[in-house]
């Protein structure tokens, strides 16, 4: 899970589709563990980011499995250009957060955060 933190003490949500693992909800961007988070979102979110930290990593468990979380923060280095499709991204204000939808282990990390 990449936790992007903006300049104006927020962070990037992407909701998910209505169908499968936390439908409808609200998480952190995720890749694969083998991909470069910094590259990862020049490439497809058009963010110029630097990696702060990683971040331990922790099992989530849901009914019937298991999913190893790995959180890692990054930081925009400027104001962001990048147009963000609204319905599909989010910047999570952390100091007067949106009622929003969350899934339980992004609710947990920005406990965290806060």
């Amino acid at each position: 899970m990449l936790i992007i933190s903006g300049p104006a003490q927020d962070v990037l949500l992407e909701k998910r589709p209505q169908t499968g693992i936390w439908s409808g909800l609200w998480v952190f961007p995720q890749i694969d563990p083998a991909l470069d988070p910094v590259a990862y979102c020049a490439d497809t979110l058009r963010l110029d980011v630097a990696l702060q930290e990683r971040w331990s990593q922790y099992r989530h468990t849901f009914s019937h499995y298991h999913l190893d979380i790995e959180p890692v923060r990054l930081q925009l280095r400027a104001e962001s250009n990048a147009v963000m499709e609204a319905e599909r991204h989010l910047w999570y204000n952390l100091r007067a957060p949106a009622e929003i939808g969350l899934a339980a282990p992004v609710a947990k990390l920005l406990q965290k955060l806060a």
